[in-house]
Formats: structure tokens, sequence, C-alpha cells
């Protein structure tokens, strides 16, 4: 049945004739299938060269978020130790941290929840909840003369607070923009 006779010839010739034209297929299919061998191949070196790449990455990453992580815990411990209260502000003048002596010193001030929010934010629900003994009676006028002061006096800052207590506020910028008080 594989037989083809070709016009003229005989059996045998029809047979070498269709040997030859599978063998220049078979040929052309190995060229072909080598040549996407290779292009597989060096898609796959590829592939594997940004695999170690984005390893290389990751490990980094986890060895600078733990860096940061144990120089976020020195600080805080370094803030803890003094015995006075701290806070520090962002650029944008939200709290990014408060030491445990300024939460004991100002009671019902902070709360770890703050964090994050602005100076104002604060100052307001302060106001809001009669801490702050001075703008009682005129919260709105306090907190804008408050805004204004913020980070702009060159001597503390006396005020008492609901407890009967007086502190002094300190208020000083950082090169970078933060505010440490």
């Amino acid at each position: 049945a594989w037989v083809i006779r070709v016009s003229g010839g005989s059996d045998l010739t029809g047979l070498l004739w269709l040997a030859g034209a599978g063998l220049v297929a078979l040929v052309a299919s190995v060229v072909w299938m080598g040549w996407r061998l290779r292009r597989m191949r060096h898609t796959l070196r590829r592939a594997q060269t940004t695999a170690l790449k984005v390893t290389k990455h990751q490990h980094a990453m986890q060895r600078a978020e733990q860096e940061a992580a144990r120089a976020r815990q020195l600080l805080t411990t370094c803030l803890d130790v003094l015995d006075v209260g701290i806070e520090i502000y962002d650029e944008r003048d939200r709290l990014l941290m408060f030491n445990q002596r300024s939460s004991h010193m100002l009671t019902g001030f902070q709360r770890h929840d703050d964090i994050g929010k602005s100076f104002e934010t604060l100052v307001r629900a302060n106001v809001a909840r009669g801490l702050i003994s001075a703008a009682i009676g005129h919260e709105e006028e306090w907190v804008q003369q408050r805004l204004r002061q913020r980070g702009k006096h060159t001597a503390p800052l006396l005020q008492q607070i609901s407890s009967g207590q007086w502190i002094h506020t300190y208020e000083k910028y950082t090169t970078d923009g933060h505010l440490v008080c």
C-alpha cells in the first residue's frame, strides 16, 4: 500500500522516491526541532537568570527589613529609657512614634492607634475630650493658635493639662523635616 508507482518506473523507484522524500522531511523536521530547542534553551536560561536575580533581591529585601526592624527596636528601646516624653512626627506632621514616658505623662493623649495620624487630628481629639485645660471654652481659637505655633517657638511651651499637671513642650525640626517633641 505504501508503494507509489511512478509512471514508467518500477515499484522500487517509487519506493526510493518515497524514502527520499521522507528523509528530506525528517531532516527538515530535525533541523526545525533543533532550532526550536535552542530557542527554548535560550528562553529557559533567561528565565533562570531572572529567577536568580529575583531570589537575590528578595533575600536582600528580607535582610533590609530585618535590619530596619532591629534599628526601630533599638530606637524604641533607647527612647524608652529616657526620663522625658518624646514624640516624633514625620515631614507631613503625622505621629511616627512616642516613648513610654510620654504615654505615662500624658495619660489619654496618645494611644498606639494614633500612630500615623496628623498632629492637628490628635490636638483636635484631645481638645474635644477636654484634656487641654487652656482650650476649654474657646477650643477652635486655641487649636488654630497651637497650629500656628507648631515648631516655631524658640522657648519651651508651658502648658497645663486637665490633670493639673504642667508640661514643657520642646519642638525641634531635624534636617530632613521630622519634628521631635
